[in-house]
């Protein structure tokens, strides 16, 4: 999938699910904003 140039809002972005979700969309090219309640460190892309 060619997600070049995409925008992808991920809630929950900085859980266990959401941050692997997160890396998939990345890996496809995608761009990455992230939801997060709880943690900013945990929301940050390593």
């Amino acid at each position: 999938m060619d997600l070049k140039g995409v925008v992808a809002l991920v809630t929950g972005g900085n859980g266990g699910l959401g941050q692997r979700i997160c890396h998939a969309l990345a890996q496809e090219g995608a761009h990455i904003a992230v939801m997060y309640a709880r943690s900013r460190d945990r929301g940050r892309c390593a």
